[in-house]
């Protein structure tokens, strides 16, 4: 645009808005993982387990990513 004389700053700021939005969105599910993590690996510590089953771990992320998307 700008070589055929044309100033594309709106564009380019639609575009920055976007992306702003979508990097927000990331955040917050991000944020909410955390929170949900950290109370997790907490109550495992608690628990005096040595270990924790692959399923506990992919149910806790399903749950996450379900709640975000709601």
């Amino acid at each position: 645009m700008r070589e055929g004389g044309h100033c594309p700053c709106g564009e380019v700021f639609s575009i920055a808005e976007r992306h702003l939005q979508s990097v927000e969105q990331q955040i917050t599910q991000l944020s909410k993982f955390r929170a949900v993590l950290t109370q997790a690996v907490k109550q495992w510590k608690r628990s005096g387990k040595q270990t924790i089953s692959a399923d506990a771990i992919c149910v806790l992320i399903e749950r996450t990513l379900e709640s975000v998307k709601m």
